[in-house]
């Protein structure tokens, strides 16, 4: 057995005593041919189970062995996903609830539309205030249309 193997045995089942007989054979005779990996499992002897040596082992009652054994031993409970009742509760909806929600859609889409021809108007109104308001000061010139956009956004919902 190598020695990276060994070690790696030596800490996680060797020491605390929870390893296959054959397998605690090939450590043990490993152990005996190499210095370095009886060193180490020495050293790993008194920091992980010396310690402990002197505690004194409590006996577990049996009825506590068996609460666990049998919430151990519980079957799981499955959940499982039906995915024909997922939207089954808009089957339930009344039907004058779905004309409800279609007027207010229409409504509102059409508040929207309207909002748009809206703002044309505005704009219209706001083009024809410009041109009043320049033809009362003559001495400028001529009146330009390609410079005239005058409406903000602000204007827009203020207006």
């Amino acid at each position: 057995m190598r020695c990276d193997k060994a070690r790696e045995i030596l800490m996680t089942d060797f020491i605390d005593g929870q390893i296959d007989n054959g397998l605690k054979k090939e450590v043990e005779l490993h152990l005996k041919t190499c210095q370095g990996c009886r060193e180490a499992a020495d050293s790993m002897r008194d920091v992980l189970t010396r310690p402990f040596s002197s505690i004194k082992k409590e006996k577990v009652p049996g009825h506590l062995w068996d609460g666990i054994r049998g919430n151990i031993e519980k079957p799981v409970r499955t959940v499982s996903y039906d995915s024909s009742k997922a939207w089954s509760f808009i089957r339930r909806i009344p039907g004058p609830v779905y004309a409800v929600f279609a007027v207010i859609v229409l409504i509102v889409v059409g508040l929207r539309l309207n909002a748009g021809i809206d703002r044309r108007n505005v704009n219209e109104y706001l083009y024809s205030q410009a041109e009043y308001m320049y033809s009362l000061d003559e001495s400028n010139g001529s009146f330009e249309t390609a410079n005239m956009d005058i409406g903000t956004d602000i204007e827009y919902f203020f207006l």
